[in-house]
């Protein structure tokens, strides 16, 4: 009996010992395939569903602790660390980003006991106020959901709910260094197109007259312009970005071609005439 208490202790603490090692390997593989599959399904990014999957599989929304969040909180900071000008990474994880926070939003629910939180979680605000029902038009999202595994909402404690604020700030800020990206690759190319006509001011005739000769430098400027768009908008096609996201994008980096068309001609005296703008 005096030697049972020991080796049932020491039984037990190997039983823990084990779970842990094998908690940890999940973890790591889950971390690994969320880092390293690219594959889609039905438009839904198999990683994110999957990762998303696992940690309500694992009740690791309910969990007072855990490192699982860190964990993927790391691996997806040091990836954008490395690719900040990698527009397709940030296209991929934009939309990894976006997928693992709609479907948090729509299967994880604040605490009950906290009211005034729970108010505040439902009504998000700043650049992405996701509402759930934006995506509920994506059935792709819920198609392969079983009914058993994610249709009750689950209550999510603290680690899960600043997994939530790391999530939404890592979709502004992929999507701010993707419309950075485009800008400076515009940037240059904005400056050609105002400086083109630039000496060739003169009666609208001689301006027509001289369109044909300089059409084809003047047109490969804005040609290269339209190719840096079409090339965005495959790239977020290809990763399968939400429309609101892609006209969110595409609205700002217009924004900023108009501005700075517009603040160009201003102080150029000699480009705001008829003939130029015309031209």
């Amino acid at each position: 009996g005096a030697l049972h208490d020991p080796q049932a202790r020491e039984a037990e603490q190997r039983k823990h010992k084990l779970l842990a090692e094998k908690q940890i390997a999940q973890q790591n593989k889950l971390v690994e395939l969320l880092t390293k599959n690219k594959d889609f399904h039905n438009g839904t990014p198999v990683a994110a569903y999957t990762t998303f999957k696992c940690l309500l599989q694992w009740n690791a929304f309910q969990a007072e602790r855990t490192t699982i969040f860190d964990k993927i909180i790391q691996a997806i900071g040091g990836i954008l660390e490395e690719n900040q000008e990698n527009n397709e990474v940030l296209a991929q994880w934009l939309t990894n980003s976006v997928t693992l926070l709609a479907l948090f939003r729509k299967h994880v629910k604040p605490p009950s006991e906290s009211g005034i939180h729970a108010r505040r979680t439902k009504a998000p605000s700043g650049l992405f106020a996701f509402r759930s029902s934006m995506f509920s038009r994506s059935p792709q999202v819920d198609a392969s959901v079983s009914p058993g595994t994610m249709h009750k909402q689950v209550e999510a404690k603290y680690p899960a709910l600043l997994f939530k604020q790391q999530l939404d700030a890592f979709v502004q800020k992929i999507f701010s260094l993707l419309r950075d990206n485009v800008k400076k690759d515009i940037a240059p190319t904005l400056n050609h197109c105002i400086h083109a006509p630039r000496g060739r001011a003169g009666s609208s005739a001689s301006t027509q007259g001289s369109a044909r000769g300089s059409g084809p430098v003047l047109s490969t400027h804005w040609t290269t312009i339209i190719h840096i768009m079409q090339t965005l908008l495959q790239l977020m096609e290809g990763t399968h970005m939400p429309k609101f996201l892609v006209r969110k994008l595409f609205k700002q980096v217009f924004a900023f071609i108009n501005v700075q068309l517009f603040n160009q001609l201003l102080l150029r005296r000699e480009c705001c005439s008829f003939s130029n703008g015309e031209y």
